[in-house]
């Protein structure tokens, strides 16, 4: 007969914290010592993103082309070194910023990391990479341009910042003829530096390998150049309602919904995350149950809290046939309604709480992860305590608190609804 293991309930995490570390030139490393295998991730986060450019694409064109040749060594030639060390390297930009990373073997990484160097300080942005570049990104956009999915994501960030901040600025065909290889040249230049810039690093015994980054990194051969001052943006938000992209041929319409959110204090930031879940977080909530299980209007309906450096955000995101559009955002407006009016029940309550405590301890199933937890934290000014006051809050969640914190957040007449596609009567 077997034994059926007793459910246990989380009230606690062992943390494996980032180690803290700094590089002559004051750059500072984080570390998460982790793993059993000689693998070891390392990223350089420079403060690079579209918050930083000055014209569309000026920070991902240069985030992307810094592999495409150096002054050493030829994008071929890039690629076959790292290949041959079976290193992966990796580019990205977000919002605010630009991130270099490399996974490589213990055996490999001080000859991973001398041609990251490279590529990081030694870039040579030239015409014909650039073209080629922009040729893809190019096709790119006009397939992006015709999906519903990124016409009503762009409306939606537009709705809630305005078209002059960068968070809602919308980019056009005609933009990519606006920037030239000067840009990038001038954008590496300004923000590609080590004034701008921190390490992660996560792995197994990331320590022994410090003293190969201050040789590498840690000199002041590439401090920056000038004083760029930090920009600073107004928030427009549009009037609350729906508002239509017209696509006539879509048999399709993609839904964004929601709002800015401005939360009086960690509690009520925690609350509304335990609301969130509840409504559309996870696959048992209530949109899902609502919108798939039960009328069959869509294959997935999701809803997030998501806090971002210039705002916290609350976004609802689905797609439906045509002839569910109207009915789709019914629905919608309809169970956040009964949210702010209505107290949880206990079981349901149980069951987020449950599967809120188990997102949790995803977020350090190993160094990876570990590491990018500390990044979040790292990022919006937080330390660890913030996941064990997370903790203890959905411990003590009651439904008569969430009530009290969704009629003061979540009220429906507040959503700006963004639709792509159209509307079937």
């Amino acid at each position: 007969m077997n034994n059926i293991p007793e459910i246990q309930i989380i009230d606690n995490i062992n943390i494996n914290e980032a180690k803290a570390f700094e590089l002559d030139n004051g750059i500072k490393v984080f570390a998460i010592d982790a793993g059993s295998q000689d693998i070891m991730r390392t990223d350089f986060i420079f403060k690079a993103g579209v918050w930083q450019q000055e014209k569309f694409f000026q920070a991902s064109f240069t985030n992307s082309l810094l592999r495409e040749g150096t002054k050493n060594y030829t994008a071929s030639e890039i690629s076959s070194k790292f290949d041959f060390m079976g290193t992966f390297f990796g580019s990205d930009i977000d919002k605010h910023a630009a991130t270099i990373s490399f996974y490589s073997l213990h055996k490999f990484y001080e000859q991973s990391l001398e041609l990251v160097e490279d590529i990081i300080k030694n870039p040579i942005f030239t015409e014909h990479e650039f073209a080629i570049k922009k040729q893809q990104r190019i096709q790119k956009f006009k397939v992006a341009k015709q999906k519903v999915e990124s016409l009503s994501s762009d409306k939606y960030f537009e709705l809630l910042f305005g078209t002059s901040h960068p968070y809602g600025k919308k980019s056009e065909l005609e933009d990519f003829e606006k920037i030239a290889v000067s840009d990038l040249i001038n954008f590496h230049k300004r923000f590609y530096h080590s004034d701008n810039v921190y390490i992660l690093m996560a792995g197994k015994n990331p320590e022994k390998f410090i003293p190969m980054l201050n040789l590498k990194f840690g000199k002041t051969d590439w401090k920056a150049t000038e004083n760029v001052p930090d920009r600073h943006f107004a928030i427009e938000q549009a009037a609350a309602g729906e508002y239509l992209v017209k696509k006539d041929d879509a048999k399709q319409s993609a839904i964004r919904a929601g709002m800015i959110l401005k939360p009086e204090s960690t509690q009520d930031f925690f609350s509304l995350l335990m609301l969130n879940m509840i409504y559309g977080g996870y696959f048992g909530s209530r949109l899902m149950q609502n919108l798939r299980e039960d009328k069959g209007y869509t294959y997935g309906i999701s809803s997030v809290v998501r806090e971002e450096k210039e705002a916290t955000l609350f976004l609802i995101h689905t797609n439906v046939g045509v002839e569910y559009t109207k009915n789709s955002i019914q629905e919608i407006k309809k169970e956040l309604e009964i949210l702010v009016n209505e107290k949880i029940d206990e079981e349901e309550l149980d069951m987020a709480k449950r599967q809120m405590l188990g997102d949790i301890l995803t977020l350090f199933d190993g160094p990876f992860a570990q590491i990018d937890a500390f990044q979040y934290l790292y990022d919006l000014n937080k330390d660890y305590s913030y996941y064990l006051s997370l903790i203890k809050a959905i411990q003590e969640f009651t439904p008569e608190a969430l009530l009290e914190t969704a009629k003061k957040y979540l009220q429906s007449k507040n959503l700006r609804i963004a639709i792509a596609g159209n509307f079937v009567d």
